[in-house]
């Protein structure tokens, strides 16, 4: 029942019809070798345009079962991976980019995961990004933090509370460009400079 529950609840959030349809304009762009983060059912397979070969990783065997379905529609070469972000079966440098789709606020070690991304980046390398993040208005807020472990519970460990933004900053991710619409953020992410 748990697992038929969460699709249905979340589908109009990963809907092409959605605003949250910001995600082909992140996508489409994107060239090279480019890893995928959390690809799900493979709903952004359609809009590589630009990538020659797409790594899409997934923790949920389920999923890559249902991405496999997707793959024919794409334009770009897909090769699926079950494995987790916080722990990539790549070299460092491997990728061009990086994409996350509603996927960083459900990882387990939110700060592992934005290393690992960046380990498999090259040096130029672009995290092109959509989440949800913490509101910015106290009650909001607030609101957030006591839902939180009610929802994570039921949806595949997903925190409203999460500041990502604020995590990719401390961590040395430059800001290339961000748009925020309510708690939702779509953005674009350099690696520090190496020191």
């Amino acid at each position: 029942m748990r697992s038929s529950f969460v699709p249905r609840r979340i589908a109009p959030f990963t809907s092409l019809n959605n605003p949250l349809a910001w995600r082909r304009r992140l996508v489409a762009p994107l060239r090279g070798h480019v890893l995928e983060i959390g690809c799900g059912s493979g709903p952004n397979f359609r809009h590589y345009d630009a990538a020659c070969r797409v790594w899409a990783i997934e923790p949920d065997a389920t999923r890559i079962r249902q991405a496999r379905q997707g793959i024919p529609q794409a334009s770009a070469s897909i090769q699926l991976c079950r494995a987790r972000a916080e722990q990539l079966p790549f070299p460092d440098g491997a990728f061009d980019a990086a994409f996350s789709c509603l996927v960083l606020c459900s990882v387990t070690d939110q700060p592992k995961a934005l290393s690992e991304i960046r380990r498999v980046l090259r040096p130029n390398g672009v995290l092109a990004l959509l989440e949800h993040v913490l509101p910015t208005t106290r009650g909001l807020t607030r609101l957030a933090h006591k839902a939180t472990p009610w929802w994570s519970a039921r949806l595949h460990n997903c925190h409203l509370n999460r500041d990502t933004t604020a995590t990719l900053t401390q961590q040395g991710w430059r800001v290339s460009a961000l748009k925020r619409r309510a708690c939702v953020i779509r953005g674009e992410f350099l690696p520090a400079d190496p020191d």
